[in-house]
C-alpha cells in the first residue's frame, strides 16, 4: 500500500489513530505505541499548519508530492513554502478529529499527549463557539459543510437535511470537549444546544430516509458522534 492525499485526510488518519489506540489498550505493544504516537502528530498538525487556532486543515502535501503547487484555489503555501493545506475543512474532519482524539486520550496517548490533546481539543471547540457554531474558514466565511448554527439548522429550510445529523455531531464534540478538558462552559453551552435548541430531539432523526438523499458517508458520520456521546 502506499500513502495518498486526499479531501478527508484528518478522517482517514483518525480512524487509524483509534484503532491504534484501541491495539494498544489491549496489547500494550511499544511498537503499536510508536504507531499511535505517529498519527497523533500528523492529526495535530492539521490544525498546526493553518495557522488559525481551531481549523484545522482538510489535508496536507509537500514539495515533491503530486499536486503541490498546482495553483488549486483551495490548498495555501505555508510561510516557509514547502507546505500546502487545503481548506474548505467539512464536518466530517471536525468528525473525526473529536472521535480518535478522545479515544486515544483516553486510552493510549502519556501525559505529555494528553495536554496536547486536551489544548487543541479545546481551540478547536472555542473556535465554532467564538463563530456562532460556524467553522469559518481563511477568507473568513464558513466552510460549506461546517455548520452546526442553531439559526440555520433550526430555522433555515436549506438545511433540513442536515439537522438531525449536524445537531447529533455538535452535541457529540461538547459532550466530548467537556471530558476531555473538564472546562464547565463545554457543558454549559451542551446544555443550552439540547435544552434551549432542541438538538437532542433533532438528533432522533439523524438518519435521512428519503429515497435519494441518504448516504453510506452520513451513516459513517453519526457513528463518529455517536461513540464519544454515548460513552460520555
Amino acid at each position: 500500500g502506499h500513502g495518498e492525499i486526499s479531501d478527508n485526510d484528518g478522517t482517514w488518519t483518525g480512524l487509524y489513530l483509534a484503532a491504534q489506540s484501541f491495539r494498544y489498550a489491549v496489547t500494550k505493544d511499544q511498537s503499536v505505541r510508536r504507531l499511535v504516537s505517529e498519527s497523533l502528530d500528523a492529526m495535530l498538525y492539521l490544525e498546526q499548519v493553518t495557522g488559525i487556532p481551531g481549523l484545522p486543515a482538510r489535508a496536507v502535501r509537500i514539495e515533491g508530492e503530486h499536486g503541490f503547487g498546482d495553483g488549486h484555489a483551495e490548498w495555501h503555501r505555508t510561510a516557509d513554502g514547502k507546505t500546502e493545506w487545503k481548506a474548505e475543512t467539512s464536518s466530517d474532519e471536525i468528525d473525526a478529529h473529536f472521535f480518535s482524539l478522545s479515544i486515544c486520550y483516553d486510552l493510549a496517548a502519556n501525559d505529555k499527549e494528553r495536554k496536547r490533546i486536551r489544548d487543541m481539543v479545546a481551540r478547536v471547540t472555542d473556535y465554532i463557539i467564538d463563530n456562532d457554531y460556524l467553522l469559518i474558514d481563511l477568507d473568513g466565511k464558513p466552510t460549506t459543510w461546517g455548520v452546526w448554527s442553531p439559526d440555520l439548522l433550526n430555522n433555515d429550510d436549506r438545511w433540513r437535511m442536515q439537522r438531525g445529523l449536524n445537531s447529533l455531531e455538535i452535541i457529540s464534540h461538547l459532550k466530548t470537549a467537556y471530558h476531555i478538558t473538564g472546562d464547565e462552559k463545554y457543558r454549559s453551552e451542551y446544555d443550552k444546544m439540547v435544552k434551549d435548541h432542541h438538538y437532542a430531539l433533532n438528533s432522533i432523526k439523524q438518519r435521512i430516509t428519503i429515497l435519494g438523499h441518504h448516504t453510506w458517508h452520513d451513516d459513517q458520520l453519526a457513528m463518529l458522534s455517536y461513540y464519544p456521546l454515548l460513552l460520555y
